[in-house]
């Protein structure tokens, strides 16, 4: 798979993945008692706007660092990859509720710590989930045989 695409794939990915994951989360907790089920399809997509909106620039990061990574001889797709990949996607995802909790309101108190840890915990999914992803795209992309010449 080229750098490009790569790199496409681990900026759009990561929202997108948490998002439905947080979607979930809230149907597991009961989240969408709340709602119509005319409402549900907007809140879908309003859910994946805002993941956009809030996780864009810490996804930018993230595809930075993962192809830094390959160029330091990781390979995409392999175990290594997507033990560094969810590493990541854990401290990514928990910057900004650190800077929330830490920064601003002093002390952490059991719900913002409950936030963190659910943040992380998406953060840690995505990014093993993106590599997975990114993964099946390289083997996919990749000549399993050599091309025989005539």
């Amino acid at each position: 798979m080229k750098t490009g695409n790569r790199f496409f794939l681990h900026i759009l990915l990561p929202p997108l993945l948490g998002a439905l994951l947080m979607l979930a989360a809230m149907g597991m907790t009961g989240g969408w008692t709340t709602f119509k089920l005319r409402d549900v399809p907007m809140m879908v997509g309003f859910m994946i706007v805002c993941a956009y909106v809030v996780a864009g620039i810490p996804s930018f990061i993230y595809a930075a660092l993962m192809e830094g990574a390959y160029c330091y001889g990781i390979a995409p797709g392999r175990r290594t990859a997507g033990l560094v990949s969810a590493l990541l996607g854990l401290v990514i995802g928990s910057i900004p509720w650190i800077d929330e909790c830490l920064l601003k309101d002093g002390p952490l108190s059991a719900e913002k710590r409950a936030w963190l840890l659910v943040w992380a915990s998406v953060g840690l999914l995505v990014g093993a989930l993106v590599e997975s992803v990114v993964g099946w795209f390289e083997r996919r992309h990749t000549l399993t045989r050599p091309i025989s010449g005539p």
